[in-house]
């Protein structure tokens, strides 16, 4: 079991050696061991129906300790923990044909007997941008997730990071379709999307990611989701311009027509009686005419990839965003329009021209509390300095240094005791450049990194790597 006792040691060293940790080491053993026994010792044979029972008192056990004895201000934090454990153990037998079957049998209800019942939030991805050592507990077998989701029960959050052995292992959603408020994957799969829109009404917050070619039924699976209030299609790789119209047309209270195109802005079509309409078209508008009702000032947070001028036109008019995420703007194009978002808090540049930005950046830039900015052409960190003075949380990430422009004397020393630019709010800073003066530079800017006085560091800096990165 070499793969248990590294994942030991590595707990060991995130989490010190305090007596509570100690505690929930033993208990990480104890589930272990106890899940090995059950799905290796031979003695254990199938009923007259083909399945194991013998697991079902010792994991009735288990999930009474559980919860009886876990305390609930620490529940989360220790039903990770025994996850991850669970998951490594997962991995390690189903490599051994001899235990693969009963693994994937048994196993579920070991893991559904380790949640504590206060736990509604399964979250399997990790935030890059606010890590905390629960990220450390995120890597669990998504075959093993899946399995598991049909014996839980009024899940709220469901969060599901790249999984590669699920495919054969179909979204089972029953035990929380009627609680489920928030719905994450990387793994876009139709058949899930679909699952979720036609039973889970209550989903609010709403996150897509995949590489697969995504089929143009994207807009009606997401057309359905009628309550949604934080829609993130960033991850989308290959969602196209007409889609991404359709969608954002819907979303802000307008109904785009079957055969609109990038060019109208989503306007709503004028029924001209032209006898080009196929009966086919037909279908297709009244589908449409009874999507359900949507209103711009419905969506707090939105995120997409891909965008084009039209695209931002719509995107404007989303008056209570609070978070924004804008990816590959092509052609590059101005956000000037974005400047009437009174209520953006969260704004996220990626892979864009910063020159496109700095209109809105002047505008919002001394309201926004968050900015994240990766590899955006051309970044001009003065600018940001003396335009967004009120950040709190401050994100760069470039995989080539020429993308941030710095002053021209930063590689000197001396230099850094200059007044601008400086971040005199910031308490959160992740940083990924790959040059050291530049990243002393940047650094010096900060002054809770270089105050004596101010006592404690409340800035942080990550030096991570670019490809650890996700919208």
């Amino acid at each position: 079991m070499r793969n248990l006792s590294s994942f030991s040691r590595m707990e060991s060293l995130a989490y010190g050696e305090t007596l509570f940790n100690k505690c929930v080491e033993a208990m990480g053993v104890y589930v272990s061991d106890l899940m090995k026994r059950l799905i290796t010792d031979s003695r254990n044979s199938r009923g007259p129906d083909g399945k194991y029972h013998h697991y079902q008192e010792p994991c009735s056990r288990l999930e009474e300790y559980v919860t009886c004895h876990m305390p609930q201000n620490v529940s989360e934090d220790v039903t990770y923990r025994l996850i991850s454990r669970v998951s490594v153990c997962y991995t390690y037998l189903c490599n051994d044909v001899k235990f693969r079957r009963a693994c994937e049998e048994v196993a579920p209800h070991v893991l559904k007997a380790v949640i504590h019942p206060a736990v509604k939030r399964l979250d399997f991805i990790r935030d890059n941008w606010h890590p905390t050592l629960l990220e450390f507990y995120d890597d669990v077998s998504g075959d093993l997730i899946y399995r598991t989701l049909p014996l839980l029960r009024d899940l709220k959050v469901l969060r599901i990071r790249k999984m590669s052995t699920f495919g054969h292992v179909p979204l089972d959603v029953e035990g929380f379709k009627d609680t489920l408020e928030e719905f994450s994957t990387r793994n876009y799969l139709e058949s899930d999307i679909e699952m979720l829109a036609n039973k889970c009404k209550r989903i609010k917050c709403l996150e897509l990611g995949g590489r697969k070619n995504i089929s143009s039924n994207i807009f009606d699976l997401i057309s359905r989701f009628e309550g949604v209030e934080e829609l993130n299609l960033t991850m989308l790789s290959f969602i196209n311009t007409a889609d991404l119209q359709r969608i954002l047309s819907w979303l802000v209270g307008r109904i785009p027509s079957s055969n609109s195109s990038s060019q109208n802005s989503g306007d709503i079509p004028t029924n001209t009686g032209a006898s080009s309409q196929t009966p086919e078209d037909d279908v297709v508008d009244e589908q449409l005419r009874n999507l359900p009702e949507r209103h711009s000032g419905q969506l707090k947070s939105f995120g997409c990839a891909n965008v084009t001028d039209e695209h931002i036109n719509l995107i404007c008019m989303f008056y209570n965003l609070t978070s924004l995420i804008i990816s590959d703007v092509i052609p590059p194009c101005p956000l000037t329009p974005l400047r009437s978002l009174n209520h953006l808090k969260d704004l996220t540049l990626i892979r864009s021209c910063f020159s496109d930005a700095e209109e809105l950046l002047v505008a919002v830039g001394n309201h926004l509390i968050c900015l994240k900015i990766i590899d955006v052409f051309g970044t001009n960190f003065t600018f940001i300095s003396q335009n967004c003075r009120s950040l709190e949380c401050f994100h760069l990430f470039f995989s080539r240094l020429e993308h941030l422009i710095l002053p021209a004397n930063y590689r000197d020393v001396d230099s850094h005791s200059l007044p601008f630019p400086d971040f005199s709010s910031v308490i959160t800073f992740q940083l990924y450049i790959t040059e050291r003066l530049a990243q002393r530079y940047v650094v010096s800017r900060f002054r809770a990194f270089t105050s004596p006085s101010s006592g404690v560091f409340s800035a942080v800096a990550y030096m991570l790597p670019l490809g650890s990165c996700s919208a």
